[in-house]
C-alpha cells in the first residue's frame, strides 16, 4: 500500500492529541452517544423492574400520575449526567487503570 493510500484510509483525527479539536467530525462521539443512550434505557428497565417487584410484594404507592412522571424525569436527567460524567472521566484518562481509580480518593 503506497503512503497516499495510507493517509486516505486513515481518519484525519486519529490521533489522540486531535480528538479534541475535531471530535465533531469524529464517529466516536456516535459511538459514546449510542453507548449513553443505551445505558439510560437499560437502567429505566432496571428501575420499572424493581418497581414492578415492589408492587408485587404489596408497596401502594400514594403519589399521583404527574408526580410519577416527575419522579421518573428527575431519575432519567440523574442517570443521564452521571453516564456522561462517567464518559468524560474516562476520556481524559490514558488507560484503563487510571479510569478505574480516577474516582477513588
Amino acid at each position: 500500500m503506497t503512503r497516499r493510500n495510507q493517509r486516505l484510509q486513515r481518519p484525519a483525527c486519529a490521533s489522540r492529541s486531535a480528538i479534541t479539536s475535531c471530535s465533531a467530525a469524529s464517529p466516536r462521539v456516535s459511538v459514546r452517544t449510542g453507548h449513553v443512550v443505551g445505558n439510560v434505557i437499560q437502567t429505566m428497565i432496571a428501575m420499572a423492574f424493581v418497581v414492578g417487584v415492589a408492587l408485587l410484594l404489596g408497596f401502594r404507592p400514594t403519589a399521583g400520575p404527574l408526580d410519577w412522571i416527575m419522579a421518573i424525569g428527575l431519575l432519567t436527567m440523574v442517570t443521564f449526567a452521571l453516564i456522561w460524567l462517567a464518559v468524560a472521566l474516562g476520556m481524559v484518562t490514558k488507560s484503563v487503570e487510571t479510569a478505574s481509580n480516577l474516582p477513588c480518593p
